[in-house]
């Protein structure tokens, strides 16, 4: 089940007066999402750009030799160029990005959550999603890591249940009486 496409189809089944006008904030919301995204993917295209660019130069630099009479020479067949995205690329990514979240993400996300018993999708569900590309894995966790609150222990609970945060929870709740 498409997640975008029942948020649509179950304010377009009420039969209230005012069923029109959630379509319409649903319809605001997409679109206000949609060009959140738009600007987030076209500022991480640009970064990127700039830090091949900059890496470009740096290589590009370390391949010049200076001949005996001090005159720089460069090997034309060892430079890089740089990549640039169009705005239609970046549209196309942006497209692919909102796609592939609200559909194939979402369900993921929505069944792990629900094997564990659970209606709250966590951190541990985005890690299960990523678990076939290893070095996204490695930067999400990373991000975890550096995102924890200090005094909190990570949670190493591969299966994502709360039976144990829950059973610490009641032993922090007795001695605190």
């Amino acid at each position: 089940m498409n997640y975008a496409a029942s948020f649509h189809s179950s304010s377009d089944n009420e039969d209230s007066g005012d069923s029109s006008e959630d379509n319409e904030v649903d319809e605001t919301l997409v679109r206000e999402l949609r060009e959140s995204l738009h600007f987030c993917v076209g500022n991480i295209c640009r970064a990127e750009e700039l830090a091949a660019s900059k890496e470009v130069g740096r290589e590009n630099e370390s391949d010049d030799d200076s001949d005996d009479f001090g005159m720089t020479t460069t090997s034309s067949t060892t430079k890089k160029t740089e990549t640039v995205m169009t705005k239609e690329a970046i549209a196309a990514l942006t497209e692919l990005v909102y796609h592939y979240s609200t559909s194939s993400l979402a369900n993921d996300l929505h069944a792990f959550s629900n094997h564990a018993n659970r209606r709250t999708v966590k951190a541990d569900d985005v890690l299960l999603v990523a678990r076939k590309e290893k070095h996204i894995l490695a930067e999400l966790k990373r991000k975890l890591v550096a995102d924890q609150p200090v005094g909190e222990s990570s949670s190493n609970n591969r299966r994502g249940d709360s039976t144990t945060a829950t059973a610490a929870g009641r032993k922090k709740k007795k001695n605190t009486n």
